[in-house]
């Protein structure tokens, strides 16, 4: 029975995100995943401290195209997804 209960939960989970699109929005989306977006802050972060703004401006426009938007703060780069 555990195979039946573990079915269920799946299913209902897939249903559930097909709806609300909270599990994986990114790679549905054909968007950036976590971690391609953190290598591209970690790359304009970089490029922020070689004072080459240029091309910080045009990783925070590549990001914000693919629904990214950036907060520089104190404490360092937030992000979330638009």
């Amino acid at each position: 029975m555990p195979s039946t209960a573990s079915g269920a939960i799946v299913r209902f989970a897939t249903a559930f995100d097909s709806i609300f699109d909270v599990l994986k929005p990114s790679a549905r989306a054909g968007g950036l995943s976590d971690s391609e977006v953190d290598a591209l802050i970690a790359e304009r972060t970089a490029a922020k401290k070689s004072r080459d703004f240029g091309r910080s401006d045009a990783i925070r426009n590549q990001l914000a195209a693919q629904g990214v938007i950036l907060e520089d703060t104190k404490e360092g780069v937030r992000w979330k997804r638009s």
